[in-house]
């Protein structure tokens, strides 16, 4: 019994170290990493070229970060020079030149001529911009680091690229197949950003718990793209959209590793980011535009050699029929005449979100709100109007919101502050304050209502930022603010 027990461990540990082996070192078609690099490249081109408004600003000596500060902080030149090229020189011009190494690298890269170099000079170019100014660093800059960085170890050029191409011209083509180790490197990557995303959505925040999460998003025009429409502001919609969401980001990473379950899981995580670029601002585009990017990464070789070749055919007969009719001089039928002006207004809809240049974050009522109050109340605040009839819950959590706000800042900090240094502009914000916690709380019309309110105490808070900045905490003593955050 012993005896058996032992061999069969030793079967089950040479079966194991056979299939991390296989996953590990195995060798595999490149045409995924073709089709990967292509997309990659446009993308971080176009992400390039929307920065020109807003390049000086972004990465110029004397932009948000100036480069002084920038090397201060970096605690000397020698490391701020190794984690960016960008502090290399002090000239106005030099941004410039690492803008046209960039997008000069990320064309060649592209197109695949010597991709192993273009790579190389794209991510010290691309990771040099997210080290120069790390307030500018969002999702899809990492997930953009990240696939360069892989990928300079990684057969990119191999597949649909100007060097395979000449490589099978001069008759010296490389082989069909590469270590399959990058790309499982690329792909765990990407797996651990959901396996870590998903469970903290689901214990961060009780909206998610709910199924209330997208029905809060509906509401808002920050982050809607139709707060207009109320077919999606619905209850069952909400938690439908909600669960699944969910479900699919904590699904993906366990279940993308089975073959036969791999396509069905790639098509749902596709389609929900393909969801949130439809339905969701322009705001989170281009980090579901990587995400989409990235997931070409497990698609598997011999899938994209066949659509690659099936779309390389197609192409080139549609191209024959497109001449053909042309020079019968014959225009083509109404119905697909109807369909390419359809086509063409789609595509200069999205156009209008490809060239956007990116810019600072929007303003967002709950930056400067005290820790003690839930910024997410802050949200319903700025979120409700677009409802006709705000469900009681929302209504609810409204009324609280304002209360609290007016008790921790009017009751306690603003009046202290006020009685001890007399000033006008604060017993002002008091006054004014409290008129709009009595209409606040008057409110019956929430559409007509609401918003004229919202106006006048947006403009309020920004207010009482502002003396809250200039004024408010130099003033009042540490005991005092530790007793109002106490009571609050």
């Amino acid at each position: 019994m012993f005896v058996r027990t032992i061999a069969q461990g030793q079967r089950l540990w040479a079966w194991g170290t056979q299939r991390w082996d296989r996953f590990w070192f195995a060798e595999a078609g490149t045409h995924s990493l073709g089709a990967m690099r292509i997309a990659l490249g446009l993308f971080v081109l176009q992400m390039l070229v929307c920065s020109i408004p807003n390049w000086q600003k972004f990465y110029g000596p004397d932009g948000y970060l100036p480069l002084t500060a920038y090397i201060e902080s970096m605690n000397g030149f020698a490391d701020a020079a190794i984690a960016s090229v960008l502090a290399w020189s002090a000239d106005p011009l030099w941004p410039w030149v690492v803008f046209g190494v960039g997008v000069v690298s990320a064309i060649v890269f592209t197109v695949g001529i010597q991709t192993r170099v273009a790579t190389v000079v794209l991510f010290a170019v691309w990771a040099s911009l997210l080290h120069r100014s790390l307030t500018l660093v969002n999702g899809q800059d990492q997930i953009v680091k990240l696939l360069l960085f892989f990928g300079c170890f990684a057969p990119l050029g191999r597949s649909y690229s100007w060097d395979g191409w000449w490589a099978k011209k001069h008759k010296q083509p490389w082989p069909e197949v590469a270590p399959v180790w990058p790309t499982r490197l690329m792909q765990v990557s990407i797996a651990f950003v959901y396996l870590f995303s998903a469970p903290a959505k689901w214990n961060d925040d009780i909206m998610w718990r709910n199924g209330l999460a997208i029905y809060y998003v509906t509401l808002s025009d920050r982050w809607f793209r139709f707060p207009d429409v109320t077919l999606f502001q619905n209850i069952p919609f909400s938690i439908f959209s909600t669960y699944s969401a969910l479900a699919t980001e904590m699904g993906f990473p366990l279940l993308v590793w089975f073959k036969p379950l791999r396509p069905w899981v790639l098509m749902a995580i596709a389609s929900l980011h393909f969801g949130i670029c439809i339905l969701l601002s322009e705001s989170v585009w281009h980090f579901n535009m990587a995400m989409l990017v990235s997931f070409l990464a497990f698609v598997d070789p011999p899938v994209m050699r066949r659509f690659g070749r099936r779309f390389s055919v197609e192409g080139r007969r549609r191209l024959r029929w497109v001449l053909r009719r042309y020079r019968q001089q014959q225009g083509p039928r109404l119905q697909g005449w109807i369909y390419l002006r359809a086509l063409r207004a789609h595509a200069l809809s999205w156009g209008q979100y490809l060239v956007q240049p990116r810019t600072m974050a929007r303003f967002d009522l709950y930056r400067f709100a005290h820790p003690a109050l839930r910024h997410r109340l802050c949200e319903l605040a700025i979120a409700v109007g677009k409802q006709p009839a705000p469900p009681r819950t929302l209504a609810r959590s409204l009324r609280e919101f304002w209360p609290r706000w007016t008790d921790f800042h009017q009751m306690l900090v603003l009046p202290l502050y006020a009685e001890t240094a007399g000033d006008s502009q604060a017993q002002e914000l008091v006054q004014t304050g409290r008129e709009l916690g009595d209409r606040f709380a008057r409110i019956e019309h929430w559409r007509t209502e609401y918003p004229a309110w919202l106006v006048e105490a947006l403009a309020y808070l920004q207010a009482l930022e502002t003396l809250q900045r200039e004024h408010l905490w130099p003033g009042v003593s540490d005991g005092a603010l530790a007793a109002a955050r106490a009571t609050a």
